[in-house]
């Protein structure tokens, strides 16, 4: 069954946020719309769950809208997401060749174009973002909590994933340098022993040589580190990371993403 695609509105209007959610359900079937008053309530959602297309005013309660398309663009798997800007003054924003907006909205224009613009920006509905997983991935585990392992593995489970568990960065090193194929490796940030999972990835990607294309990581980490931490965590090489705690849906979209790219 096909994902919805997912559309974020960034509005400090009530009223925009209410009239724009329901006309763009009533014109696109095969959508979920997720509406948020702050820049800072949005961020904090994005580093959990993935958009399709994300709309902001570009005036907002507590960040200029500019501002809060470059805060997302740091966040893992947003880098290309569409971004509308809407503005009074959408002609005069136009002009900024090196902004990560994607296309400016005239607000004057009214709710219904706005909506129209939003339709034709919207990426085409293909199962949503994640893709096709490939049939019984392997994935080697690395978490230390005997309780936080039996969660993932019960979600890994349910949607057919093989996986491989170890509670150490040194015994995932052993496996990795061993026979087994494994599709993606999921690891905790934090572990005990002497190599940390960012010390991990870098190991990996350094001195295995493993690239992200030839084994994606997906990092396990606590919501509310900053976004250079985060930033930090993908330049050491991890593909994508999600927050504890862990969202089924966010955690199963980002797996398949990562495991469809290199089916």
């Amino acid at each position: 069954m096909d994902t919805p695609r997912r559309i974020m509105l960034v509005d400090g209007s009530d009223a925009t946020r209410k009239m724009v959610g329901q006309l763009l359900r009533k014109q696109l079937k095969d959508v979920e719309v997720v509406c948020f008053h702050t820049a800072r309530e949005a961020l904090g959602t994005l580093k959990l769950e993935h958009f399709d297309l994300i709309s902001t005013a570009l005036a907002l309660p507590d960040m200029d809208g500019m501002a809060f398309t470059d805060e997302l663009r740091k966040i893992g798997g947003h880098e290309s997401t569409p971004v509308i800007v809407v503005s009074g003054d959408a002609a005069g924003l136009k002009g900024g060749e090196d902004s990560e907006v994607t296309a400016f909205f005239d607000k004057s224009r009214g709710i219904k174009a706005l909506v129209e613009f939003i339709a034709d920006h919207l990426p085409a509905g293909n199962g949503g973002s994640a893709g096709t997983m490939p049939e019984n991935p392997r994935v080697l585990y690395v978490e230390d909590s005997l309780t936080a392992a039996m969660a993932v593995k019960r979600i890994l489970g349910k949607h057919g994933v093989e996986a491989v568990h170890v509670m150490t960065a040194e015994e995932a090193l052993e496996l990795l340098q061993g026979s087994e194929p494994f599709d993606l490796l999921v690891s905790d940030l934090f572990l005990p022993g002497r190599m940390s999972g960012a010390d991990l990835v870098r190991q990996i990607r350094h001195g295995l040589k493993l690239d992200g294309q030839a084994l994606p990581i997906l990092m396990i980490t606590v919501d509310g580190s900053g976004e250079a931490e985060y930033r930090k965590l993908l330049d050491s090489g991890a593909n994508d990371y999600v927050t504890k705690p862990l969202a089924e849906a966010t955690f199963v979209d980002k797996l398949t993403t990562l495991l469809s790219a290199t089916a």
